[in-house]
């Protein structure tokens, strides 16, 4: 019986493949019907210091549909538009936005040196973004403007420090046990109004009608976040109707603290958040600490072992990575072991910090002897001593940041081993190696990069979102 097992498994693996490329032939997504897009050239940071562009249709009649009803057409560009924010000192947001026409005389930015983090009433929860603003002439003769609000993720230590306050106004002196749990996860909340103070200021000085004007908000990673907060206080705005307001989020972290779920609340369901199952950071907060995000999840696919042979002729999956090779000039490489790698993060926290309280909670005979260390404090410890300031984050590029990751990591490489992790060294001081198969921290930052994201949003573009989502059945996360 043993003879036959081998070519039990040829023929299983024969027959998958067949069935994968059978799956390759989709027909090509049909786009929003009546609108004439044009193919625009956005901005995007290949490395911080390298201009590249990601092409993307775009027409301001895309924004005439139900907010309610995920837009393909819209989550590409949203998507690149978040990615440019992360160039923001070669002014790729500005050059992004104005190819789609909106002035530059007719933007507001918050990035830089621009951002006091010793500020006395928002300290640390501060974020990067841009606000736009134009005025569009529709399809059908109506006149608005359309606004943007596009948000950065996280740069620098502060930022980082603003990411771990999942409520640090119980202080250090507090026992955390006593008081009452936060609505929302403090850092996002508060670096959202900010934002959304700025955005009373954009709209003031640009005279924004909002009984009629179209508003796009996006962001990824922490910038996500941020977004899904602004967005969800948007939609709770009286004066700004459900219809002309669009909010997709990339790879954003939970924001609520609450038991009660808000994505089954129509309020939100303008708000898109779009997850990559191999990410850890749309993680955390834990779910165990009843941690959640407003409006539908959207699942992307993603490579687990089982389902190799499938993924290898997968035509949107393909896409994805043939995308993100042209952004990057590196090969995308997913998870090793898939989400089994992805879930370690969470399961780790949990350990220690099996609800908020556990997370900023000083054991008692620490607290006699004057101790204040919780595990909070300790993240946060490790963050200053470890990360970089946001100005020292602007003269750094993403290639210098995968290298140094990587250098760390090569320290536990020894001979042969060396040869297939690549470990991304730079030998003339230009020119990474690329990554090889054990090169751990290139397939986390792959699993995160703004690049993998707008990568399948790229596929999505051609192929539809049913090819490029999981979920996409189910009624719960799209219609």
């Amino acid at each position: 019986m043993k003879g036959w097992r081998v070519p039990l498994k040829r023929a299983a693996l024969a027959v998958a493949l067949a069935c994968g490329a059978a799956a390759c032939r989709i027909t090509p997504y049909c786009r929003h019907p009546g609108a004439t897009p044009r193919l625009f050239e956005l901005s995007y940071p290949l490395d911080y210091h390298v201009p590249n562009y990601v092409k993307f249709d775009w027409s301001d009649d895309f924004l005439l549909g139900d907010p309610d009803e995920y837009r393909q057409e819209l989550a590409g560009p949203l998507a690149a538009l978040a990615a440019s924010t992360y160039g923001a000192p070669e002014e790729m947001d500005l050059r992004s936005l104005e190819r789609l026409g909106f002035p530059r005389a007719r933007t507001f930015r918050r990035y830089g040196r621009a951002i006091d983090y010793s500020d006395p009433k928002w300290k640390k929860d501060q974020v990067g973004f841009t606000l736009a603003a134009k005025d569009a002439v529709f399809g059908d003769g109506t006149k608005a403007q359309v606004v943007v609000v596009a948000v950065r993720g996280t740069f620098g230590r502060d930022e980082w420090v603003s990411n771990l306050n999942v409520c640090n106004s119980w202080g250090r002196d507090a026992e955390p046990f006593d008081l009452a749990m936060p609505s929302h996860h403090q850092g996002f909340e508060r670096a959202a109004a900010n934002l959304l103070e700025a955005f009373e200021s954009f709209a003031a000085a640009e005279a924004v009608d909002f009984r009629t004007a179209k508003i796009l908000v996006c962001g990824h990673s922490r910038g996500g976040a941020v977004a899904n907060l602004v967005g969800a206080r948007l939609c709770e705005d009286a004066r700004i109707p459900h219809g002309n307001l669009f909010v997709y989020t990339f790879a954003a972290p939970n924001t609520i603290i609450r038991a009660e779920p808000a994505g089954t609340d129509r309020r939100y369901w303008n708000v898109f958040n779009v997850l990559n199952p191999e990410d850890c950071v749309p993680l955390v907060p834990l779910v165990a600490w009843n941690s959640h995000r407003y409006g539908r999840d959207l699942h992307l696919k993603h490579f687990e072992c089982a389902e190799m042979p499938r993924a290898l002729v997968d035509a949107a999956y393909l896409r994805m990575k043939d995308e993100f090779e042209k952004m990057t000039g590196v090969s995308y490489w997913h998870m090793l072991f898939g989400t089994w790698s992805t879930d370690l993060l969470p399961s780790a926290i949990e350990a220690v910090a099996p609800d908020v309280p556990a997370l900023y909670h000083v054991p008692p005979d620490q607290r006699a002897d004057g101790n204040l260390t919780s595990v909070q404090s300790i993240l946060e410890s490790l963050i200053y001593r470890g990360m970089r300031t946001a100005e020292e984050n602007e003269k750094i590029s993403l290639g210098d940041d995968i290298a140094r990751l990587s250098q760390i990591y090569s320290k536990m490489d020894a001979g042969l081993l060396k040869s297939l992790t690549g470990n991304f060294i730079i030998p003339d001081g230009r020119t990474p190696v690329k990554p090889g198969f054990w090169d751990i921290p290139w397939r986390i930052v792959c699993s995160h990069a703004t690049q993998t994201y707008v990568g399948w949003m790229k596929a999505g573009e051609f192929y539809g979102p049913r090819a490029i989502y999981s979920n996409w059945d189910d009624a719960s996360a799209a219609r």
